[in-house]
Formats: C-alpha cells, structure tokens, sequence
C-alpha cells in the first residue's frame, strides 16, 4: 500500500510538472510560427494603409494572441491606436507584431516606444504610456551597438550617436517626469529612428 501511495504521488508530481512546462511553453511562443496570426496581421496592415481600420476588425486578432504576453501587449497598443485614428502607428505596430511572428524575437525601436509613449500620454492612457516609456528605457542600451552595426552595413544617413544622444536625453526627461507632448518628437522618433531585431535567444 505505501509503495502504492508513493507511485501515484510521483504521477502525480510528474503530471503537475508537464502541466507547468506546457503552459510555460504557449504562454511564450503561442503565436510564433502561426500561419493563421501570420495572415490576419497581413490582412489588417492592408486595412491600416487605407486608413479605414475600425476597432471591430481587431475582433480575429484578439482572440489569436491570447496568452502570449508579448503579443497581447502590442494588441493592447493596436486597440488604443485605432482607437484614436493613429493609423500610421497601427501599421508600424503590426509590422512589429508581424516580424514577431515570423522569428519569435521582439524589435529593438526605442524611438517607436518613444513616439507611442508621447501619443498615449497626449491621448490620457496612462497604463499604456508607461509601458511604451519602460520599453524605451530597457531596450536602450541593448539597440545602441546593434544599430550601429545596422548603420554600418545599411547606411541610413543618419547619425547614429546624435540620435542616440537626443533619445537617451527625452528618455530620461519622461523618467523624471516631464512627458510634454512634443509634436516634432513624435514624428521625428517615428520617422527617423532605428529599428533592429533582437539578437538574444527568446
């Protein structure tokens, strides 16, 4: 009877285990790969360039990301975007969520985390202002040398340290709480900032 007691405690243990590790899994790559995500982000990017896009259209793409924190965490920025007709950033959003897809590695842009943490201010939507500004801050310092290494073998005609100079000194400043909206730094961080692909392992 022990040895009984003892086997089905190690099944289970063994069962709860699998559980964890599965969950752990879908929770981190559940839309990696997906052809079906794959399609819907493709069709809605179409949708953006009109700029026609309505909140109704989302409805597919929500229920596919659930439970892939990064990409509900962009479907929370698409909502809000086409929420208040920001189309152009809609459509660098899904671009972002669609290269997601395809590698299952996140978009090193603090210039685009920048600009959104601008917008969303402007707009009062505080949750999602500070998320763009803490995103901004955390890639930094990983985006500077791969920029520059983008720099170097697809020259940009940009000055990459004099953007990185500018950024890193608005950065800070929202950090210390000076956030005002600046039409000129939304446009200029959209239009004229780096975006590279994230080098580590996922």
């Amino acid at each position: 009877m022990p040895v009984l007691i003892a086997v089905l405690i190690v099944l289970v243990f063994i069962f709860v285990l699998f559980r964890l590790f599965s969950f752990s899994l879908s929770s981190v790559s559940s839309v990696v790969g997906d052809r079906h995500v794959l399609e819907e982000v493709d069709q809605l990017i179409g949708v953006a360039g009109t700029n026609s896009l309505q909140l109704r259209d989302l409805d597919g793409l929500k229920g596919m990301v659930e439970g892939d924190d990064y990409a509900v965490d962009e479907y929370r920025e698409i909502e809000a975007l086409v929420r208040h007709k920001e189309y152009e950033h809609v459509g660098h959003t899904l671009y972002f969520l669609k290269s997601y897809v395809i590698t299952g590695k996140e978009m090193l842009c603090p210039g685009h985390h920048l600009a959104h943490h601008y917008l969303f201010v402007q707009y009062e939507e505080e949750e999602l202002a500070a998320r763009a500004l803490k995103e901004a801050d955390a890639q930094f310092s990983e985006w500077l040398p791969l920029a520059k290494e983008f720099d170097l073998a697809h020259p940009t005609m940009r000055d990459v340290d004099e953007l990185a100079s500018y950024m890193r000194k608005r950065i800070d400043a929202a950090l210390a709480g000076n956030s005002s909206v600046n039409e000129r730094d939304v446009h200029f961080f959209s239009a004229f900032s780096i975006c590279v692909l994230d080098t580590h392992d996922q």
